[in-house]
């Protein structure tokens, strides 16, 4: 959580773990659901800079998966 968010103080459950793809390719994971309540600065890594949002921004890297997942999660919580 420190490295990707500059997370200091929070507390992090998994939700779910998923499986999307199809017969040429397929990716899966876990998700996990955290309440963040303390942020510090990011360390050096490949992380440019953290935001925050009340939902999901426009620009994501896998927007098929992300928006299912996340209006999964949101489902649970």
């Amino acid at each position: 959580m420190f490295e990707e968010s500059g997370a200091v103080k929070f507390s992090i459950l998994p939700v779910f773990d998923y499986w999307a793809g199809n017969n040429k390719s397929w990716a899966n994971g876990m998700v996990f659901m955290a309440e963040i309540t303390g942020l510090s600065d990011i360390p050096n890594s490949e992380m440019k800079e953290v935001r925050t949002f009340c939902n999901l921004p426009d620009s994501l890297t896998y927007p098929e998966i992300t928006t299912v997942l996340f209006d999964n999660a949101k489902k649970i919580f």
